[in-house]
């Protein structure tokens, strides 16, 4: 459902909500899936500038705390966000103008095609927000 707020402005309500049990058995098996997987990784893994984040050994913790080995993901460098949560929001957005320019036009775009401005003509009036301006909210924006 959508509720228009004014002319520049509208909210997009879950369709979908199951207020009768705990977050969703069925809708996990949907999200948390490995075919959704698989189609995260092959968006992502897609993006211009996409690399995979290096792990770093921290071999004099793992030493103090009695563990053979100590391995931390670096994701400090990802997409110049200095952040761990750089792709979740970023994934969402980009999801939600591919579904809108296929709406309109019938054709999915790439998310390259999306940056190129291809599109620009179906997105420039979509805005994209989250209650949050930490490290998901810059992934947002």
């Amino acid at each position: 459902m959508t509720a228009v707020l004014n002319d520049k402005f509208s909210l997009h309500l879950n369709s979908r909500p199951v207020r009768t049990e705990a977050y969703g058995t069925q809708e996990r098996t949907e999200i948390l899936s490995l075919a959704a997987l698989d189609r995260a990784r092959e968006e992502i893994t897609s993006w211009p500038g996409y690399h995979q984040t290096p792990l770093r050994r921290l071999d004099g913790l793992a030493k103090a705390a009695g563990v053979r080995s100590i391995l931390y993901k670096d994701e400090g460098s990802r997409f110049g966000l200095g952040s761990f949560k750089a792709l979740g929001g970023a994934y969402a957005v980009s999801a939600v103008l591919q579904a809108e320019v296929e709406r309109q036009t019938g054709s999915r775009p790439t998310t390259e095609e999306l940056v190129s401005r291809r599109f620009s003509h179906v997105t420039q009036d979509i805005t994209v927000t989250c209650a949050t301006d930490g490290n998901h909210g810059r992934s947002v924006a």
